[in-house]
């Protein structure tokens, strides 16, 4: 039964991610230096779900990648070294994202896997584990962020996730959910239950109070509005594709119900959202807000960018998954500096300098995460970012669940 509500939720966070809404500091990420790196490099591998079905919303990724790396040996490299980056596109194929990272592994001699955004880590991280190879990052759609010590989470995971958006009705006082489901998958069928199951732990008065599926192939969900409407919705969870959404919004304003909607992560961009009107929304991320240049990590995010990628932020691939790999890559170079790793660095010297780190914020771009020998990490912590109707508003306070309802969703799931 667990393990087929962990499978449950994964679906649920993979969806999510397709659906608009979505400690101490640490010092800011490694200065800006003069002199180019030269010579031989340290090398990062990272795999992607950037095309396929779902491989829209990760349209962006690609390019913040190559200008991370630009930037990085632009500017001293690490440890006077330049970094080489790798990079395979699995198109959402278990097969081919298993066969990219043993190409990873062993052809590339990868001393760490960061930039990486995929739903497919489960069908390779037997082969990171038996390399050694540190796993960088939180895509919150992989059950090994939270069960596997060798990955290494910069934020949320796919139970926190879930939590999160269910956490974003209370928080932005919309408190009756209307669920509207995909009407294609069997699992679907399950996440009105599933989110009733969460809102109770939630509390505050959080609760879903309709439901109903949507078809893809449906000229109309007039239907499904008024019925929510009629219950008194004042938030709506979505999980369709991103298109579906956006029909499923406009004819719901049509009908004269026009729900705060909650999501997790962005295949949604930030610059796609006239497409739904005036209608607001939240998204739950794992780093703070895409448009945000207030902290430190915001501020050199977007020096990145405006260097080496300035048509990202304009373009339809701009969305809070950008954000999540750069968060990787940053935490990746945070270790590196700490561990002194070199080209000839085993991995496991990356993974003493993730150690070494305790209650890490990257600058401002994530809650504060300490990583234990041996041990999972559970990504407790998300970033609220609002969608007013017209712009979005960037919380860089981080969100945390804590104390016993965190022991709760572990338990809820068996984690470590």
């Amino acid at each position: 039964m667990r393990r087929k509500f962990v499978g449950m939720l994964a679906t649920v966070a993979a969806c999510l991610i397709a659906v608009i809404a979505a400690g101490p500091a640490s010092a800011a990420p490694t200065a800006h230096q003069s002199k180019a790196a030269t010579g031989t490099p340290i090398r990062i591998g990272a795999v992607c779900y950037c095309s396929g079905p779902q491989g829209g919303g990760q349209a962006g990724i690609k390019a913040f990648d190559d200008a991370w790396v630009k930037w990085t040996n632009a500017n001293g490299g690490i440890n006077g070294h330049p970094v080489k980056l790798y990079f395979a596109d699995d198109g959402g194929d278990a097969t081919k994202s298993a066969a990219a990272v043993r190409r990873l592994i062993s052809e590339n001699k990868v001393q760490a896997i960061a930039g990486w955004f995929t739903t497919q880590a489960a069908a390779w991280e037997a082969d990171a584990k038996k390399a050694g190879v540190p796993v960088i990052g939180s895509p919150n759609t992989n059950v090994p962020e939270y069960t596997n010590s060798d990955f290494f989470p910069t934020g949320m995971n796919q139970i926190t996730a879930s939590y999160a958006v269910l956490s974003a009705s209370k928080a932005y006082d919309v408190r009756r959910i209307g669920v509207l489901y995909c009407a294609e998958s069997p699992v679907c069928g399950q996440l009105p239950g599933i989110f009733a199951g969460l809102s109770r732990l939630v509390g505050g008065g959080v609760q879903v109070v309709s439901s109903a599926k949507i078809a893809a192939s449906s000229p109309s969900f007039a239907a499904q509005c008024l019925a929510a409407k009629n219950e008194s919705s004042t938030s709506a969870i979505i999980v369709s594709d991103s298109s579906v959404v956006s029909r499923v919004l406009q004819q719901c304003v049509q009908q004269g119900w026009s729900p705060f909607v909650l999501g997790a992560g962005g295949s949604v961009g930030h610059n796609d959202t006239k497409a739904f009107g005036k209608i607001k929304g939240s998204q739950s991320t794992s780093a703070v807000g895409i448009e945000d240049t207030t902290t430190a990590g915001g501020k050199l995010f977007h020096q990145v960018m405006a260097k080496y990628a300035p048509k990202l932020p304009s373009s339809k691939g701009f969305n809070a998954n950008v954000g999540v790999v750069n968060a990787s890559l940053e935490m990746f170079k945070k270790a590196a500096t700490a561990a002194k790793l070199t080209p000839a660095s085993k991995p496991s010297v990356l993974a003493k300098g993730l150690y070494s780190l305790k209650n890490e914020t990257l600058g401002g771009l994530i809650g504060p995460i300490t990583f234990t020998k041996g041990k999972p990490t559970f990504g407790n912590c998300w970033f609220y970012n609002t969608y007013n109707g017209a712009t979005w508003r960037n919380n860089t306070k981080p969100q945390c669940v804590t104390g016993a309802k965190l022991a709760a969703l572990k338990a809820a799931v068996g984690a470590p």
